[in-house]
């Protein structure tokens, strides 16, 4: 039996959105034979029973650019464009959960208000939030920072381009929760650590949310944080919008010429990207999908009330999480 949140109605900005808040832990684990109650529902952050929406559609279509960046000319050479974004997020992400500021602990706390929907409604108790924050902060900055030292040249002085092992280390949920499984070894003993550890099933429920939350985290960085050498740095590389698109299906990222800032059969026909025999038969299909499933991102991001990442508000940031777990 599926875990169902309520419907409810959800707002970013002065405009309703409609969206059904049917996240469905089951997606978790297929054997999931238990329904989440109306008591525990209660005690989630956006509970209002005025409030109602539907999930976003991906069937409209879907162009780019997106973020207001030209599309990048196959003649330019964008070769480092990725090896840029990726040494720019890491440094931000670890330097943000190193903090804990405000805008990031707003981020913590709603994934630790999901992550103890799942233990109590397993009856277990639930966990204290301050510690599930830093415990969450620690798994983060652990996963980050070992992207950004494989990045580092002092620590890699071979490094020119971003290898797609390198990529999925936090862009892909299977790469990520072997890492994340990892790094909660090291946790000191705490009630986080006693209950993952104990409880496969919420071990994986808790690595998929922090997975979710990893990412969603970097869209709104990339979006929202207006900071020179943050948000406004990463909208301003020619082919942010690609790069975004590998964030939402890394499977992608052998099917994209980084030189020419291209994907296969958008590129050249020649090269050996275009004519690789790795491309899958559903290619198309494929990158069409993580197009507009970034474009729904990019739209509710974007319209959320607050023009900085500092201020969005819990409901919104829940709203984005659910969705980022339903996809």
């Amino acid at each position: 039996m599926d875990i169902e949140f309520a419907s409810q109605m959800g707002y970013f900005g002065d405009r309703p959105y409609n969206y059904t808040v049917n996240t469905t832990l089951s997606n978790f684990n297929p054997d999931l034979n238990w329904q989440l109650s109306q008591k525990t529902f209660e005690t989630l952050p956006f509970n209002d029973p005025s409030r109602y929406e539907e999930k976003p559609s991906m069937d409209t279509e879907r162009t780019l650019p997106l973020l207001g960046v030209e599309e990048s000319d196959q003649f330019n050479n964008h070769s480092k464009d990725s090896l840029k974004f990726s040494r720019r997020i890491s440094k931000i992400m670890v330097k943000h959960l190193k903090s804990l500021d405000t805008s990031i602990c707003g981020f913590l706390g709603v994934s630790a208000k999901v992550v103890n929907t799942v233990v109590t409604a397993l009856s277990l108790d639930e966990i204290d939030s301050k510690i599930l924050i830093q415990d969450q902060a620690f798994i983060l900055r652990l996963i980050w920072s070992k992207f950004k030292d494989r990045l580092s040249y002092k620590k890699n002085n071979k490094i020119c381009v971003v290898k797609s092992e390198y990529w999925e280390n936090v862009f892909s949920l299977k790469t990520f929760t072997v890492h994340a499984k990892e790094a909660i070894t090291e946790l000191k003993e705490s009630h986080t650590k006693q209950v993952l550890v104990r409880n496969e099933f919420i071990l994986n429920c808790f690595c998929e949310i922090l997975f979710s939350l990893s990412r969603l985290m970097v869209l709104a960085l990339v979006l929202k944080d207006n900071t020179e050498e943050g948000g406004r740095f990463l909208r301003d590389i020619e082919t942010i919008d690609q790069l975004l698109v590998l964030v939402m299906n890394p499977g992608l990222y052998e099917c994209y010429n980084h030189r020419s800032g291209k994907f296969a059969l958008e590129c050249c026909g020649k090269c050996k990207v275009c004519r690789s025999k790795a491309i899958p038969s559903n290619f198309e299909a494929l990158l069409n999908e993580a197009r507009a499933k970034l474009s729904i991102f990019v739209s509710a991001i974007k319209t959320a009330r607050p023009v900085d990442i500092s201020l969005i508000q819990e409901q919104d940031i829940f709203y984005l999480l659910s969705l980022m777990i339903g996809y």
